[in-house]
């Protein structure tokens, strides 16, 4: 698995050479633009504005709009941003895992001990430690030429960085929420507690899989075979509340039983 990043967490004096290395492969189903007329592969040319002949990409180069004008800006001009944390994963203060709401999470990476620089020791010594404390660490990094408020948190034999969203980025969810006047009642609350006990469970992830992408081949299998479509299941009636929480927990019960009998 190839790195993306080279660099040392730093926290206090002490430098923890690592790697960092997606967590997350990407989509897992991916479509191409056609013409509708005739099927043809849709290609996106890019063209400069000044003569209106198409570029090579290697003849590209970025530029950051200020005041109207374009600044030109290198690889080598963004690599030399004085940024501390370029090179380095600036730990800024630890904290409850739980302070930090699921809605600031972004990308993930696996953090993995440079093996070249033996810094193995610093690193378990880390993560062995914010295990038994259950903390996490504020850290600021830069990567792909940009800075990002981001966690380290230790997860089974690894440590784990996962970039958070900048707060001002985060929206106001205030007005989303329903009014505050209205409740539920206390056997509706008894049922919901019942029916959350019946599906309450452990988390393993190979007991799930991709629907969307099984999906996705049944129908372009179906296309290329020219076999039948499946239909779409419609959407379930709505009912009452209550007739709807019991049936729920009455579906939860006879499944259990079924699985008991198997």
């Amino acid at each position: 698995m190839a790195s993306v990043w080279q660099g040392a967490i730093s926290f206090g004096l002490v430098n923890i050479a690592v790697r960092l290395h997606p967590a997350v492969s990407g989509e897992t189903a991916t479509f191409r633009q056609i013409h509708r007329d005739d099927g043809g592969r849709i290609r996106h040319k890019r063209v400069c504005e000044q003569d209106g002949r198409e570029v090579d990409l290697s003849q590209i180069d970025r530029a950051y709009e200020a005041g109207g004008l374009l600044v030109p800006l290198t690889d080598e001009d963004l690599d030399h941003l004085p940024l501390p944390t370029h090179r380095q994963i600036e730990v800024l203060q630890f904290v409850a895992a739980k302070e930090i709401a699921p809605v600031h999470l972004g990308r993930a990476y696996y953090v993995e001990p440079h093996p070249v620089l033996g810094a193995e020791r610093a690193y378990v010594l880390l993560r062995d430690t914010m295990a038994e404390t259950d903390r996490i660490a504020l850290t600021r990094v830069a990567i792909r030429q940009r800075e990002h408020l981001a966690m380290l948190r230790p997860d089974a034999n690894l440590l784990v960085l996962q970039l958070l969203h900048w707060p001002e980025s985060i929206r106001d969810p205030s007005p989303l929420a329903p009014p505050p006047g209205v409740t539920a009642r206390p056997e509706e609350k008894q049922m919901a507690r019942t029916l959350i006990d019946s599906l309450t469970g452990h988390y393993h992830p190979e007991d799930y899989r991709d629907r969307y992408r099984e999906a996705l081949e049944s129908l372009v299998d179906a296309k290329l075979t020219g076999r039948e479509l499946e239909e779409a299941p419609s959407a379930p009636p709505s009912i009452d509340l209550i007739d709807a929480l019991n049936a729920s927990i009455s579906q939860v019960k006879a499944s259990t039983h079924k699985l008991t009998d198997s």
